[in-house]
């Protein structure tokens, strides 16, 4: 079993889609081929070859369905390859866009915020517990390169994607929540109508950036045809302080 690496849970290995019905009607035609060619050889008569086409009939309606699944789901992951390759760029501007949320070089991040409207109380910020954003920008600059270099296949897009999860679900508890969920009333009340400000604009580009992200997994979990997306994935979707 696999374990999802942001939601937990596990998902079953892909089974064996041969039955033993099938194998039995396989073996039974391919009886009816070793009995004809014997019935041949031995009476010479005409009637054994029909014993024969009838058992190589069976043979190749049996095997047929599994042929037909194995070519169906071989065009399924080609089709998932070309989506993976068309959807890449897109895939790369949203972690780029996440990117500026988190960046060191930027100073409208949610950290620079923090600690200019509580640069007096240095305290509130230890309380927050609202991490450094160098280690967000470390990690979605290691997701960058990982794009750039990567085959853009199927396999390797859902795996960059459920990393990209990670980070996303990581930075939604640890720096979302403490600021717009749990930030004690009296660290809110030191808040000046400027910093608010401040600290409301990162929130909407914010929730732009999720709307934007949230729109790009349901469109591509339409799209792919032999692989799946995990499970949605959730983020604090913060209201606005007042």
């Amino acid at each position: 079993m696999l374990r999802h690496p942001i939601l937990g849970g596990t998902t079953e290995p892909p089974k064996s889609r041969v039955t033993l019905s099938a194998a039995i009607q396989a073996l039974a035609g391919l009886s009816q081929v070793v009995l004809g060619l014997v019935a041949y050889q031995q009476l010479n008569t005409p009637r054994a070859l029909w014993i024969v086409a009838l058992g190589a009939a069976l043979i190749a309606l049996v095997s047929a369905g599994p042929v037909i699944r194995q070519l169906g789901a071989w065009w399924r992951r080609r089709q998932d390859d070309r989506t993976a390759r068309r959807i890449m760029p897109e895939l790369q501007s949203l972690v780029r866009a996440f990117g500026k949320l988190v960046s060191s070089d930027r100073n409208d991040t949610l950290q620079a915020g923090l600690q200019d409207a509580f640069r007096n109380h240095a305290n509130v910020l230890e309380l927050l517990r609202v991490p450094s954003v160098q280690l967000f920008g470390e990690m979605v600059h290691n997701l960058v390169v990982r794009l750039d270099e990567e085959p853009a296949d199927a396999a390797h897009v859902i795996r960059a994607l459920d990393e990209f999860h990670t980070l996303i679900g990581a930075h939604s508890r640890q720096c979302m929540e403490p600021v717009f969920r749990s930030m004690p009333k009296d660290a809110r009340n030191l808040l000046t109508p400027e910093a608010r400000g401040v600290v409301n604009s990162y929130r909407e580009r914010y929730v732009a950036f999720h709307a934007a992200f949230a729109k790009f997994t349901e469109d591509l979990g339409a799209s792919l045809r032999a692989s799946r997306l995990h499970q949605t994935y959730f983020v604090f979707r913060p209201d606005a302080l007042n």
